[in-house]
């Protein structure tokens, strides 16, 4: 399989893929074929220089939030999936992030609920985490292992301030929308086609 080390093309000689051995956590060796004009690499001058490439599996635990209003509808903010990159797609995400080190996620879960929305309710106002998802995947911004898990929370009405963005999050924002059950039915039926 041919990748890219240190910007120089790689055949792995690895039995697995360098993403199999990412997810598992391990290393993966690589050989870097040089062309044989070119320049010595790492103090080699041979053909074929056998380099081991430590894979470090990145894993993000973030908490989010299920905010819905007195008419059901579900709170989802569009985001590219690449800062500056808009031909490469956006993704629904619900509000939340990561949590840091030493927080918990329910204060986690209420901190990034009023960074993203302005709405300022306490860890317990939040309830038990209602749900949680993990898998692997790459967003452009962080590729890894991530976690997250799900509160719910109610509020008649609440108008959305997003002043409270990151910088990665404003740079990646297109819009909110509250989404009734009905339009999320719709909108799932559309991607499975």
């Amino acid at each position: 399989m041919l990748v890219i080390v240190l910007g120089f093309p790689c055949f792995v000689s690895s039995p697995e893929s360098p993403l199999q051995a990412i997810i598992a956590g391990r290393q993966a060796i690589a050989e870097i074929v040089t062309d044989p004009r070119s320049p010595v690499i790492l103090g080699h001058s041979s053909r074929t220089v056998r380099v081991v490439v430590s894979l470090t599996i990145v894993r993000r635990d973030s908490a989010r939030v299920l905010l819905v209003d007195a008419r059901d509808r579900l709170l989802l903010f569009r985001s590219l999936r690449h800062p500056g990159k808009p031909e490469l797609g956006t993704l629904w995400v619900t509000p939340g992030g990561g949590v840091k080190d030493g927080e918990r996620a329910g204060e986690a879960a209420a901190r990034e609920l009023f960074e993203e929305t302005g709405l300022s309710v306490s860890p317990g106002e939040l309830g038990p985490i209602v749900a949680s998802t993990s898998g692997t995947a790459d967003l452009g911004w962080m590729a890894g292992e991530f976690h997250d898990v799900f509160f719910f929370h109610r509020v008649d009405q609440h108008d959305v301030d997003i002043r409270g963005f990151e910088e990665l999050e404003a740079s990646c924002f297109a819009e909110y929308r509250w989404w009734s059950a009905r339009e999320l039915e719709i909108g799932r039926a559309s991607c499975r086609e």
